[in-house]
Order: structure tokens, then C-alpha cells, then sequence
């Protein structure tokens, strides 16, 4: 079997889901997708970074990074959208986009968070 880097399969998994959509993905796949799309916004500019970027669900990648083993960092997730969304996490992505504002408790979860996020491999 042939050895591949992760950019490389990052960029074979890329090129699946703009040619036949994410949900030509095994969920094997979109483990690895989901998780990977998420860890470089959230690893660079934090939960606010992830959700300006597009309508991801930050419980479905606390899920798919549990799969993968970093359940610290499926955790932190948990707990960022527990601390953003008290009332449960919204069903409409573009709703989950706009933030309410932060006080500095909820800051420190979020750092605390996007560190776990960013450390899990």
C-alpha cells in the first residue's frame, strides 16, 4: 500500500467532496474532513474564526473528533457550544454564525478550548 501525506489525502478529500459532495465521503472520511476543515480556522483565529468561515456544526465536530480519538478536544468543542448557546445549539447554521457577545468567563473557555482543539495532533 502506498504511503501518503496527510496534505495529500487532505487535498484527494477536498477534491471528492467538490466533485460529488460531502456525502460521497464514508464516515471514516468525514471524520478526518470535518475535523481537519475545522482545526485550521479554530487553530488560527478561534471559535469566532470558525463559524465567519462557513456554516459548520461545532457539535458534529466535537463527534467526529471523538471518532478520532482527541475526546479532549471533542470535549472543549462540547463545551464552547454549551458557553455560546446555553439554550441549545441552533439548528439554523446561519443563526449559529452570529455570536453573542462574550464576557470573560466565556473567554476563557473559548482559549482554553481552541488550545485543546489546536494540540490534538
Amino acid at each position: 500500500m502506498e504511503e501518503r501525506s496527510v496534505d495529500d489525502i487532505l487535498n484527494w478529500l477536498d477534491s471528492k467532496v467538490i466533485s460529488r459532495g460531502v456525502t460521497s465521503l464514508t464516515v471514516a472520511e468525514r471524520d478526518v474532513w470535518v475535523s481537519c476543515r475545522a482545526r485550521t480556522p479554530i487553530g488560527n483565529g478561534g471559535f469566532k474564526h470558525f463559524f465567519d468561515g462557513g456554516p459548520d456544526d461545532l457539535e458534529d465536530v466535537a463527534l467526529r473528533l471523538r471518532h478520532l480519538g482527541f475526546d479532549a478536544a471533542g470535549a472543549a468543542c462540547e463545551r464552547v457550544a454549551s458557553a455560546l448557546f446555553p439554550g441549545g445549539y441552533p439548528a439554523d447554521a446561519k443563526r449559529a454564525r452570529e455570536l453573542p457577545s462574550i464576557g470573560e468567563p466565556q473567554a476563557l473557555v473559548y482559549s482554553k478550548a481552541r488550545n485543546a482543539v489546536r494540540h490534538c495532533w
